[in-house]
């Protein structure tokens, strides 16, 4: 009787061992995932703090573009304009997340 309990004991035992390596290996695989995407902003967001710092340089791409292609420039900068004002908005909203989280906590 006992060692029927213990044998189920070190069959469930198993399982849940394996069961808990199957979880940690899709956790990995997510968390891998994140740490690209994060990897890539942190480059992207590298890359604009380093233009911020030499304004001239992308006045001179602008320009170039604009004397090259004209509706293409037109078209970048709508869109460019739509991102920063979706940028704005996010930060916001995040702003006002991280206030009522902090409130409640």
């Amino acid at each position: 009787m006992i060692r029927a309990r213990l044998v189920a004991l070190a069959e469930r035992r198993a399982a849940l061992r394996a069961r808990a390596d199957e979880e940690r290996d899709r956790l990995a695989a997510l968390v891998g995932r994140a740490d690209a995407l994060f990897a890539a902003a942190a480059g992207v967001r590298r890359a604009a703090r380093a233009l911020g710092r030499r304004p001239l340089i992308l006045a001179a791409v602008a320009a170039a573009l604009a004397l090259a292609r004209p509706r293409q420039a037109l078209r970048l900068a709508a869109l460019a304009w739509s991102g920063w004002r979706l940028y704005r908005r996010l930060r916001r909203a995040g702003r006002a997340l991280l206030a009522l989280a902090a409130a409640r906590a």
